[in-house]
């Protein structure tokens, strides 16, 4: 296959991601007894003792970070359960929060266990453009930021 075939078909497989992704509709998930929803990009999480809705302050449609085969993907961190909700969208190369790929991303974690749910409503921007996976670290790092910014609420 010649170079410029290559590039096509990468960019084909980038754009096609990138359309799954954004797309709008509500998109639901269960981790344990939580029940969570978005519905564009806002996320309203129930228990069987209570509901709440988080309106995500993003510029496109919301997902939930997903596995390969499109399970929720879901990290364990001191004892909570950490999910990702993403947004992501092309952007202009004289937009300033635009990666080298031309996307502005932004990630709101969430963090639930036994007792409490903290969402971060502010999101975490990142310059990488869809599909990705994100590691572990970036799981950890959402949540401890999250948590952090628990704890100066309280």
């Amino acid at each position: 296959m010649r170079a410029g075939t290559r590039l096509a078909a990468a960019l084909a497989f980038l754009w096609t991601g990138l359309a799954a992704f954004s797309a709008v509709g509500q998109q639901a998930a269960a981790v344990g007894s939580v029940n969570l929803k978005l519905d564009g990009c806002t996320l309203v999480v129930s228990r069987p003792d209570f509901r709440r809705s988080f309106d995500l302050l993003a510029p496109s449609a919301c997902d939930f970070h997903r596995n390969r085969d499109q399970s929720l993907r879901v990290v364990t961190f001191r004892g909570r359960e950490v999910l990702i909700v993403e947004s992501a969208r092309r952007g202009s190369a004289a937009q300033p929060n635009a990666g080298p790929g031309g996307c502005e991303t932004r990630l709101f974690p969430v963090v639930l266990n036994s007792s409490d749910v903290v969402v971060l409503t502010e999101p975490i921007a990142v310059a990488a453009c869809p599909p990705f996976r994100w590691d572990e670290k970036v799981f950890t790092a959402a949540a401890e930021k999250a948590i952090e910014m628990r704890a100066g609420e309280r």
